[in-house]
């Protein structure tokens, strides 16, 4: 397949997913992964960025059928390098487990949601979290999926769950920046096969010459004081 050439106007899909990415009040898009890629794009030249906001399960089809050039950050698996091309890693986290102060005693890891036979966990339709669980204990017919954060923390705030598994940090963004009560988040560490995983830009494999771009722009750019001090606004400063 012939490389596409760098675009000078690129369409980048996000989800709703803060910190990482959100929309704002007034529409426009906003969020670390967010403002990582325009810097970035801007750094080699891309003249214009259009942001869209999709679900998860739509990222890798919006790539293949070129609906867009690129995405947020998510989790690099061998699975999904088989459909897509990822940049280098711009993030590596852990996951938490989301629950109700009523049930927070008995729900602080895998092995404490393991051992309640009937409890229920959401997980986001297509993310990692799935098989993590699995590979931690849970059995697959206790896991609901749900199209989007908002989705499966509502869940369950309105008992249809018990727990909610996806990264840690963003559970606490969510809780903070929506004002919910009577929720916590236990970090659950195991989520990575080989450590703890990490997330790229996702990119159509046609698209080498842009990814090619990026990755050298992220090597000038990940670890410098700017991108320091933009974790550190969007309370990540202590990823890596």
């Amino acid at each position: 397949m012939k490389n596409a050439p760098i675009p000078e106007h690129v369409v980048f899909a996000h989800l709703e997913e803060p910190p990482f990415c959100f929309v704002n009040p007034d529409g426009s898009s906003s969020g670390c992964d967010v403002e990582l890629a325009s810097t970035i794009l801007s750094a080699i030249g891309v003249k214009g960025v259009t942001f869209t906001v999709v679900n998860f399960d739509d990222l890798i089809p919006g790539l293949e059928s070129r609906r867009f050039a690129m995405t947020t950050g998510f989790f690099i698996t061998g699975e999904r390098k088989k459909r897509v091309a990822f940049s280098s890693p711009i993030w590596t986290l852990e996951d938490g487990l989301l629950v109700r102060d009523e049930t927070a005693s008995t729900m602080r890891s895998f092995a404490d949601f393991a051992a309640q036979p009937h409890a229920r966990l959401a997980v986001v339709a297509g993310q990692v979290q799935k098989p993590a669980a699995i590979r931690n204990g849970v059995h697959e017919n206790r896991i609901a999926e749900f199209p989007s954060q908002a989705d499966a923390t509502r869940a369950v705030v309105n008992g249809q769950v018990d727990a909610y598994l996806t990264v840690a940090v963003a559970h606490r963004d969510y809780i903070a920046r929506n004002g919910l009560a009577g929720l916590k988040v236990f970090d659950v560490p195991g989520g990575g096969v080989d450590g703890p995983p990490s997330g790229g830009f996702g990119f159509n494999k046609s698209d080498m010459n842009l990814l090619g771009a990026v990755n050298g722009a992220l090597e000038r750019y990940l670890g410098s004081p700017p991108h320091r001090e933009l974790l550190k606004r969007y309370g990540l400063a202590g990823s890596s």
